[in-house]
């Protein structure tokens, strides 16, 4: 393989949020097209067939051009998550259901 060929990156900020078993990275890196943030979940699972756990991944890379509406686009979704949360305060997330449930409707 070439030199140019190689593919080159570089770490320039990282943070890791930890959160229950789930864990999301949020990264900027220098990469041979330019500069590109990375958001990454990484969720333990348990493989019922090995009997072994794993990490399952999902990422998503936004690139410079995007960053801008993308960044809007977040904090609106996070204003309006934390609106409705302040209006629905019996409203939780239950990790193993990945969904939101609203603990008045499960009262008889």
């Amino acid at each position: 393989m070439e030199d140019n060929a190689k593919v080159f990156f570089e770490e320039l900020f990282s943070k890791t949020v930890p959160a229950g078993k789930r864990r999301y990275y949020i990264d900027v890196k220098a990469v041979n097209q330019g500069v590109t943030l990375s958001l990454t979940e990484s969720t333990r699972r348990f493989d019922s067939r090995s009997g072994k756990f794993f990490f399952e991944r999902n990422k998503l890379i936004i690139y410079p051009q995007d960053l801008e509406k993308f960044a809007t686009a977040f904090r609106e979704a996070a204003d309006f998550l934390e609106s409705y949360l302040k209006e629905h305060p019996n409203t939780i997330n239950l990790a193993h259901q990945d969904s939101l449930v609203n603990l008045n409707e499960n009262e008889s």
